[in-house]
Formats: structure tokens, C-alpha cells, sequence
């Protein structure tokens, strides 16, 4: 009977540590998807800031 709770104990322990685990890597992701959002919208700004740099040339 003894065996039986312990094993149960583990088992939950086990499903427990998981289960933080995939809460910690969905967050990792979170953050790097955040982060990589902003700079796409940096790269777009300095783009735009460029194309308005530069010399306009009519012919």
C-alpha cells in the first residue's frame, strides 16, 4: 500500500515539473515573438527614414 502512495506522489511531482516547464517555454516564446515584433517595426522605420534620405533624382 505504501508503494502504491509513493508512487502516486511521483507521479504527480513528475506531471507537476512538466507542466512548469511548458509554462516557462510558451513564456520564452512569448518574449522572443515580442521582441522580434519590434524590431521588424525598427527595421521598417529605418527603411522609411532611408527612402525619405535620400536624394530624389528627376529626369
Amino acid at each position: 500500500m505504501e508503494l502504491i502512495i509513493i508512487l502516486v506522489v511521483v507521479a504527480a511531482l513528475a506531471f507537476w515539473l512538466v507542466s512548469i516547464y511548458n509554462k516557462l517555454v510558451t513564456l520564452k516564446n512569448r518574449f522572443k515573438n515580442a521582441f522580434a515584433q519590434v524590431e521588424v517595426q525598427l527595421l521598417e522605420y529605418q527603411d522609411r527614414e532611408a527612402m525619405q534620405a535620400a536624394p530624389k533624382v528627376s529626369f
